[in-house]
């Protein structure tokens, strides 16, 4: 099963990130192997579920959105995190620059959509702050009707393409 995630790179709440850590962990060991994860490797939700996928011997492959995409990272322990996972990564592709960083998130997204059989989307519902972020992606895998799960780390619910579970 080939699996995207797209989700926050910051929660208010940050008990919230144990809820997604226990939830995405169940959820992927439920699924059936092998398994392939595909990522951008963002802080927050993207790292969290390489992480899970590795733990779990599956396949991490990620995509990152931009050449120079390291100077995103805002703390070394977010960058070397960054380098860790992409170092374990089975295939790396590195997106093309684009007019602006905004548009290549959301193009990597997109191909992240494209790419996979399920999405996972680490998401409070709300539209987003710019161009490229998690509701941006969400949409894109609803017009492919693509199936996705939301795991919904505000209410802690978890629903299967918008439908509570």
């Amino acid at each position: 099963m080939i699996l995207g995630v797209t989700g926050h790179r910051v929660l208010q709440a940050q008990d919230a990130w144990q809820w997604v850590r226990t939830e995405l962990a169940r959820f992927i060991s439920g699924l059936p192997r092998p398994l392939v994860a595909l990522s951008s490797l963002a802080i927050g939700a993207d790292q969290i579920f390489a992480k899970l996928v590795l733990a779990q011997q599956g396949r991490l492959e990620a995509i990152i959105p931009f050449p120079d995409y390291e100077r995103t990272f805002e703390t070394e322990q977010d960058l070397q995190n960054y380098r860790r996972l992409r170092d374990a990564s089975a295939a790396v592709m590195i997106l093309e620059p684009s007019e602006s960083d905004e548009a290549a998130y959301l193009r990597a997204g997109k191909l992240l959509v494209e790419r996979s059989e399920l999405l996972l989307a680490v998401w409070d519902g709300m539209p987003g702050h710019g161009k490229g972020g998690t509701s941006d992606i969400v949409k894109y895998a609803i017009v492919l009707h693509k199936p996705w799960i939301h795991f919904n780390p505000m209410t802690r619910e978890i629903s299967n393409g918008g439908e509570s579970t």
